[in-house]
């Protein structure tokens, strides 16, 4: 739970170009355009965070959990 609580607090919370720095690949661009798009769509953070991490397969739900849990906010 408290990792959910973590994931969850960093939506509200992120970093710029977060995707960027969790992926530090070419994944990473295409991850931190994707949730700019998103952004502009529904016009917050938040919803754009929801949207992003649901489109995530398993695997990059994993590295971007592991990157939050890590991070100090």
């Amino acid at each position: 739970m408290k990792n959910t609580n973590k994931v969850i607090t960093y939506a509200f919370n992120y970093e710029h170009n977060f995707l960027l720095k969790a992926f530090k690949s070419s994944l990473g661009e295409h991850l931190q355009n994707k949730f700019n798009n998103y952004y502009q769509r529904f016009g917050n953070g938040e919803t754009a965070f929801i949207w992003l991490y649901t489109s995530l397969s398993d695997d990059n739900k994993e590295k971007l959990e592991n990157y939050i849990l890590t991070q100090k906010y």
